[in-house]
């Protein structure tokens, strides 16, 4: 990918790991009021707009719609957190030890379809020559 001369070289060969990798760092590398002055200005909010959802007052709201809602053995600090030790992704993810394995897996099936196609090209000479 270093040494791509055009976009459709480039596009051609991206994986579809290589597009998820790229997702995954853009997403983690994402600012909390980048994404609130993006939707400022596209449309989404009229008035002030606050980053945090856990002021007292949305808390005390939230609380006040639990208990209306039959959810009266939980209180809204712990249904905001109920998922917050809920793992979504490795502790550790290696990006490069990712890229690296797949990598060398297709460098191994890219092999083994030379050694097919030079099989078949043996067959094809063999039997030209009969």
């Amino acid at each position: 990918m270093d040494c791509t001369s055009s976009g459709s070289e480039l596009a051609r060969t991206v994986s579809v790991l290589d597009a998820v990798i790229w997702i995954s760092q853009a997403v983690k590398n994402l600012l909390p009021e980048t994404v609130t002055r993006c939707l400022k200005k596209a449309g989404f909010f009229r008035g002030e707009v606050t980053a945090s959802v856990e002021s007292e007052n949305d808390q005390q709201d939230l609380q006040n719609c639990m208990r209306e809602f039959a959810f009266s053995n939980c209180n809204a600090e712990d249904y905001i957190n109920i998922d917050k030790d809920v793992q979504t992704e490795p502790d550790t993810l290696d990006v490069d030890a990712l890229v690296q394995d797949f990598r060398e897996s297709q460098k191994e099936r890219d092999e083994e379809e030379e050694e097919v196609e030079e099989e078949n090209d043996i067959v094809l000479e063999e039997k030209s020559a009969d």
